[in-house]
């Protein structure tokens, strides 16, 4: 999911003009996501456990970003690729956070937010853990919870050369 307004913006932006011009099909959801209370100082990995959400890389003190980065990197070496500084700057290996989600105080948070790379630019997401905490938005009831059930029918197109065409019309 998109988190946040300033760190998303441009590339709501993208969607919603691409959206318009008929490219594509996009649709905003307001849910929540239930974690514990929010602590405005910067957080530990165990702040951040308790808590259940972990905010990269904002408002993580040094320690918890050196412990993601030696994790990662010692995750980027078993695939033989070359090290990153993620948490500190982006990775394009975001797949490696289901690794990191596996082990201890990680495997504790409902969510994690990172920044990554998109045609509009970098953007912050969000992903979520535990789906039971995604809870109805009581300020957007119409558009809270994300559609699973979204189905795109298309017509049969048959195509036919020009030729074809004139022999049979």
């Amino acid at each position: 999911m998109l988190y946040g307004t300033g760190r998303s913006g441009k590339l709501r932006q993208y969607l919603v003009q691409n959206s318009v011009a008929g490219d594509l099909v996009y649709r905003e959801t307001h849910p929540r996501v239930e974690i514990g209370r929010d602590q405005r100082s910067k957080l530990t990995l165990g702040a951040a456990a308790d808590q259940g959400f972990l905010p990269i890389p904002h408002r993580l003190r040094a320690c918890a970003m050196d412990d993601i980065n030696q994790r990662w990197n010692r995750y980027l070496a078993e695939e033989g690729k070359p090290g990153e500084r993620f948490p500190r700057a982006m990775s394009t290996n975001m797949h490696l956070l289901e690794q990191l989600v596996q082990k201890s105080l990680y495997n504790q948070m409902v969510a994690i937010s990172y920044q990554v790379m998109t045609v509009a630019g970098p953007t912050q997401l969000l992903t979520v853990f535990k789906l039971e905490a995604l809870q109805p938005d009581p300020e957007h009831p119409s558009r809270t919870m994300p559609r699973s059930d979204v189905q795109l029918e298309t017509p049969e197109v048959k195509l036919y050369s020009k030729a074809h065409s004139r022999q049979s019309g």
